[in-house]
């Protein structure tokens, strides 16, 4: 009750003695003394409510109520916020990683099939060049040594047969594709 009525006293004399004062654009002394007084006795009242709360204050922390549950509510909308922007950070990132996906794989079938297009026709001319020397693929006649000759050609028949073998793969994958 002594810090409310040391305010009111304050307030008080302030309009008491400002009336009676002449008016000045200058702070005088008495103006000075009396916003110290005033400032002395709302820090007493601000002590007094302090004092008087953590007094009668029954709960196992010193925290007011208010302000936990002010803390609470900011910190939930805080989250929310945030949260709202991870999820349209990740959409966003998700839908670009979706994208940068079909066209990796639009890239990569193309290329298969470019691949498949061109080993066909390298097939195509080697089977057709193969079958036209049957086997004979060695044609340097100036070669005198039948044994060497004769290595190459088993070299080339073996190259011949994987070609072969080869082609007949492609075709059934291709088969296989459509």
């Amino acid at each position: 009750g002594l810090s409310i009525t040391a305010m009111l006293a304050a307030l008080a004399a302030d309009i008491v003695i400002a009336a009676n004062l002449p008016m000045a654009s200058e702070y005088t002394w008495f103006s000075k003394f009396s916003i110290l007084s005033t400032i002395f006795a709302f820090v007493s009242l601000v002590e007094s409510v302090m004092v008087l709360y953590f007094y009668y204050k029954r709960s196992e922390d010193l925290v007011p109520h208010w302000y936990t549950w002010g803390k609470d509510w900011f910190l939930v909308r805080k989250a929310k916020k945030r949260g709202e922007e991870i999820k349209e950070a990740v959409t966003e990132s998700a839908n670009d990683a979706v994208d940068a996906l079909q066209n990796a794989t639009g890239t990569i079938i193309e290329g298969v099939r470019d691949a498949k297009r061109f080993r066909e026709t390298i097939l195509g001319n080697c089977l057709a060049e193969f079958d036209k020397n049957k086997g004979d693929c060695l044609h340097d006649k100036s070669s005198n040594d039948e044994d060497e000759q004769y290595q190459t050609n088993r070299i080339y028949n073996d190259i011949y047969d994987d070609v072969k073998d080869s082609a007949r793969e492609s075709a059934r994958d291709t088969a296989t594709v459509k």
